[in-house]
């Protein structure tokens, strides 16, 4: 964390993790014999500027207590019938570790193949008997065994009601392997240690049996050996908790605070920006808690922070490696901007004031070139007739009947522009509900907005689109409207400078519509008809183009039949089987034809479908407890939300 010379900070709440070892605190030397500081202790930082201060994990061997059964023989090893109790204790919500050297002297002790000779390891119940140990003894457990020669089996079971079971080969189990707790207390999966991969196939909701049980203290961990003896690797168990989803570091080079954020299953994934170098950010939101999370190319987690921002927010990926992050002030609760660079950490903050009202914000996106040139940003003016707007230096009044906004601020976080002028006086729109920028190849952007829902039953733009030149005044002019037909949720700007727009229709239906570049014409026209609801993107994250002008929508709100009438005109159904409806995702090309889509289901969240572009690779966020379609054929549910990286021919293996 960077902060004031010698301000007085927190040292992060964070836990890193150990195979074999628990994690016990920090000191300034790595043997321990430095000054020690527990999670949240206040920490002075260096007072020099660019001084920086390491502080090191210190590790405590987990190991074990007998509590029950037959006794450990003379070694500690446990006998037929014993049962031990992990040093650790793990509260809903959190995992732990088991290492590799555990799975490995697991495979090699087991005498015969079969489940004659097992472990339990897991939740014990209230009511646990050790004289004669099964799983109805446990709230949650893993029973783990040699299925033959070559293969340990995993059996999930959850509150005395079978689960889950899978077959993994020695091969396989090359890394150690994480178990989770849901909030309620039960194992719900099983992955390795950085995440790449499950262990266990993904555990679909019906068969998870939530154990409903409203105890949040921490668990106990028993592991019980039946049939058989079994020496524990000679280290110490191999087990350790972790308190979020990913490794972490074994030594601190900043002190602050830094949230254990963790998503469950009631979460979504908000906005994804995605930078040059394939680095992704995004933002997750769980029970009232946001935050921002970047990973590299392959997908390995760097950071997460807190959102800076209240409500939505909204992302653009920084040419210097940072991110410009939209939202409201959690103190004026006016829109603005937040720069992260690419550690997570806050460059600068500029939000706008206003004498009357409040700012809000509908959309951001990033002027692009090298160097970028910041971000531009919009929405609408509420209760602000007549009000001054004031962004950095720059004011605007707010005229009489219109409350549409659209403001600059560079990429050193200096505000250059707000604009808050009267685009149409016949129309009544209140508003901007998204924005797409994109270099015009002259120097300048061209830059497009969607319109909001009237108030009334006034006509409204579907959008606008603006030449942007900072270098003239006035530096914002616009080129042409995009018709009437109705206010729009999503905007994409095409190579040549037409533009994308997905706008609402009908009760039941929604239109994709491209406008000619010259004069804002209308192209081509798409209609996407749903049985039950408007079947339309998310404000600001549901529609992009790729670099072949390929376009994707992803609509948030489907039933269980949809029906997409494009261009040429062609009629495809794209109907919901096996799962309640969540999402939809759409591929058209630069023709408005139909190419593919990837079906969203059973989701926690009716914010699920977020998608992003990069060149030609797709970015489709989802809700938790989604069922998302991921190639032609195949599905794969998902208890946490969760990114799904695809080809432009709609194929997933991320």
């Amino acid at each position: 964390m960077v902060d004031d010379p010698g301000a007085t900070v927190s040292v992060a709440e964070t836990s890193p993790q150990r195979s074999g070892f628990g994690f016990n605190g920090w000191n300034t030397d790595a043997g321990g014999t430095g000054t020690a500081y527990a999670s949240g202790d206040d920490y002075t930082l260096p007072a020099n500027d660019g001084d920086v201060d390491t502080l090191f994990a210190q590790w405590d061997p987990v190991d074990y207590t007998y509590v029950a059964g037959t006794a450990l023989d003379s070694n500690g090893a446990l006998q037929d019938g014993s049962v031990v109790e992990l040093d650790i204790t793990v509260s809903p919500g959190e995992r732990f570790i088991l290492s590799n050297d555990y799975l490995m002297a697991l495979m090699s002790s087991f005498a015969s193949a079969g489940s004659s000779e097992h472990i339990f390891i897991g939740v014990p119940a209230p009511s646990f008997d050790a004289t004669s140990v099964a799983y109805g003894d446990f709230l949650s457990v893993f029973k783990i065994y040699r299925q033959n020669a070559t293969n340990l089996m995993f059996e999930q079971y959850n509150n005395g009601s079978v689960g889950a079971s899978l077959s993994r080969s020695s091969t396989a189990l090359s890394e150690d392997a994480v178990f989770e707790l849901s909030n309620s207390g039960e194992l719900t999966r099983l992955f390795n240690a950085d995440m790449d991969n499950t262990l266990t196939e993904d555990v679909p909701s019906g068969t998870r049996h939530d154990i409903g049980n409203a105890d949040t203290t921490p668990r106990s961990i028993y592991i019980a050996a039946v049939g058989k003896g079994l020496t524990l690797p000679a280290t110490s168990i191999g087990a350790y908790k972790i308190a979020i989803p990913k490794p972490t570091p074994d030594m601190l080079t900043y002190a602050g605070n830094i949230d254990s954020l963790i998503a469950d299953n009631t979460s979504d994934l908000g906005h994804i920006a995605v930078n040059t170098s394939g680095d992704v950010f995004s933002v997750t939101r769980g029970s009232g808690d946001a935050w921002i999370s970047k990973h590299d190319s392959s997908g390995v987690e760097q950071w997460r922070v807190a959102t800076p921002v209240t409500g939505d927010a909204f992302l653009a990926a920084a040419s210097d490696g940072g991110l410009y992050i939209g939202g409201l002030d959690p103190v004026s609760g006016n829109a603005g901007v937040v720069k992260l660079d690419g550690d997570g950490n806050v460059l600068w903050s500029q939000f706008t004031s206003i004498t009357a009202g409040t700012v809000e914000i509908d959309g951001l996106d990033v002027l692009e070139g090298s160097p970028d040139s910041g971000a531009v940003f919009v929405g609408k003016v509420n209760n602000g007739n007549g009000a001054t707007v004031t962004y950095g230096t720059t004011t605007a009044v707010v005229p009489t009947g219109h409350a549409e906004y659209l403001a600059h601020i560079g990429a050193d976080g200096t505000p250059v522009m707000v604009d808050v002028t009267e685009r149409s006086a016949t129309q009544a729109f209140r508003g901007f509900t998204a924005v797409d920028a994109r270099p015009n190849g002259s120097g300048a952007w061209w830059i497009a907005t969607a319109g909001t829902q009237a108030p009334n039953a006034s006509d409204v733009p579907v959008c606008l689109r603006f030449t942007y030149d900072p270098t003239l005044t006035p530096p914002l002019t616009v080129d042409w409207y995009c018709g009437s037909s109705g206010f729009s949720y999503d905007v994409a700007l095409l190579s040549d400078g037409s533009v994308a727009a997905a706008n609402y229709s009908a009760a039941n239906q929604a239109t994709l519509q491209r406008f000619n570049a010259s004069d804002g014409s209308e192209d081509w026209a798409v209609v996407i008809t749903d049985d039950s609801s408007v079947p339309s993107p998310a404000n600001s994250r549901g529609l992009e183009v790729d670099s072949t002008d390929g376009i994707y929508y992803a609509a948030r709100t489907v039933g269980m039949s949809t029906t997409i009438t494009d261009s040429a005109p062609t009629s495809t159904v794209i109907s919901f089987t096996d799962s309640a409806p969540n999402g939809l995702l759409i591929k058209f090309n630069s023709s408005g034809d139909y190419q593919w889509s990837r079906t969203v289901g059973s989701g926690a969240s009716t914010k699920a479908s977020t998608v992003a572009v990069s060149g030609t690779t797709v970015y489709l966020g989802t809700s938790a407890n989604a069922l998302v379609q991921f190639d032609a054929y195949r599905e794969r549910y998902t208890w946490k939300p969760a990114i799904f990286v695809l080809d432009a021919n709609g194929v997933s293996h991320k």
